[in-house]
């Protein structure tokens, strides 16, 4: 072999070791852009993505969806009664946020789902805004979702709750959001105006371009006032 081959040889190998080194620095960590198809019960992953849905359920935990890039196919997660006992999981559980999760798989209903047993096993990298109701129609027509914000213009007529929210991050953007058959005596606390709440509800979207109104679900535990 002539030196001059040799040497093309030895640059071509040294490059593709470079490569393959470059990669594994930048590729990110098992389980990273979704559930793995072969993933069994019980391995720990980690799952990183964009909240959708989220949900308050009936025996007190909390069910959300993670989107990997903002992308589909949806994480389930799901976040035992006794994981938050401080409401932090529930302050950055919203929709909008970027999160990283690391947890623990279990089957539920012939699929994985993803289990945070620990509050430290979740980690906010962006914060969510309410932007995300306008710029992502496509993600959020109709889902179950969670948003955070200062509310104003708290109106009750004849058992009708109409009120705003406002953005946290600028104050730019004011969410319309509405509850029919509320009863103030159900409030998990007194709030109005200037309150910071989270609420629970469903996006409903009309006009064009769309214009995002959040339908408040379950009634006063539908609005959780947060400081």
């Amino acid at each position: 072999m002539s030196d001059r081959l040799l040497m093309l040889v030895s640059l071509g190998s040294l490059l593709g070791t470079l490569g393959l080194y470059g990669y594994c620095l930048l590729a990110p960590p098992a389980g990273y852009d979704g559930l793995d198809p072969d993933a069994v019960a019980g391995s720990f992953v980690r799952v990183a993505g964009l909240v959708r849905e989220v949900r308050d359920l009936a025996n007190g935990a909390l069910g959300a969806e993670l989107l990997p890039h903002g992308r589909g196919p949806a994480v389930p997660l799901y976040v035992p009664p006794d994981t938050d006992p401080t409401g932090a999981v529930r302050g950055i559980l919203l929709t909008g946020a970027e999160v990283r999760v690391d947890g623990r798989l279990q089957e539920y209903n012939g699929a994985m789902e993803v289990v945070l047993d620990r509050a430290s096993g979740l980690r906010l990298v962006k914060a969510s805004s309410l932007s995300v109701a306008w710029d992502r129609p496509d993600m959020l027509a109709n889902a179950s979702v969670c948003l955070a914000g200062r509310a104003y213009y708290k109106e009750l007529v004849k058992g009708r709750l109409s009120f705003r929210v406002l953005d946290l991050s600028d104050g730019s953007r004011e969410l319309n959001c509405s509850a029919a058959s509320y009863r103030p005596a159900d409030e998990k606390a007194a709030w109005g105006n200037g309150t910071l709440v989270r609420v629970t509800g469903r996006l409903r979207y009309s006009g064009d371009p769309p214009v995002p109104r959040l339908q408040v679900v379950g009634g006063a535990g539908g609005v959780e006032p947060l400081g």
